[in-house]
């Protein structure tokens, strides 16, 4: 059996890559709309001397833009691993199972979020089923699971808890173990 992709079934890389370039354009005027809109209230706060922002008006501007591009940023993190081609990842799990006597077949794309230090990110991929009860008992004997993610397994996220990042894990132990949020004191050496 050929590993050849069979004709008509080949990936529509250049439809992909003008979505993605749609969505990265989309995303880069909505950061340059922001960044202008701050800048525009910014000149309208300080033309008037007698109506002059004070810094508490400027760092809510400042948090309002940071808040703004922030998610524009995670939005377009995620259209670009979503434009990623699965296609071979999920080809070579499925040859490589199907040499251990395992066969897959592709399901649906499912979401998936990811908790990152920078927020959640979210992201939509394939996952590789087993065709039938003995691969499905055969999976689960080799490797614990009932289903192959590639795209999670090549992110290396598959067996995160709470699909949360190391950093955010840190993050969250560090909190936990204040006595008081806010008022935890490293140790002091002795």
């Amino acid at each position: 059996m050929s590993s050849e992709r069979r004709p008509g079934r080949e990936p529509d890389f250049a439809g992909e890559a003008a979505r993605v370039a749609r969505d990265t354009a989309r995303e880069v005027a909505m950061y340059k709309a922001a960044v202008d809109e701050f800048t525009q209230k910014f000149v309208e706060k300080t033309s008037n001397i007698k109506n002059f922002i004070n810094i508490f008006e400027l760092e809510e501007m400042i948090k309002d833009l940071m808040a703004k591009t922030h998610q524009i940023n995670m939005d377009l993190a995620s259209h670009l691993v979503d434009s990623l081609d699965e296609s071979k990842m999920a080809r070579k799990k499925k040859d490589d199972f199907k040499r251990l006597g395992i066969r897959l077949r592709t399901h649906k794309k499912t979401e998936a979020v990811l908790r990152t230090i920078a927020g959640p990110l979210r992201l939509r991929r394939y996952i590789l089923r087993p065709a039938d009860a003995l691969s499905s008992s055969r999976l689960m004997e080799l490797t614990g699971q009932s289903a192959v993610i590639p795209l999670d397994e090549l992110l290396k996220f598959g067996d995160w808890p709470f699909r949360a990042t190391p950093a955010v894990m840190l993050e969250a132990a560090y909190w936990a173990a204040a006595p008081e949020a806010g008022n935890f004191a490293p140790p002091q050496a002795a």
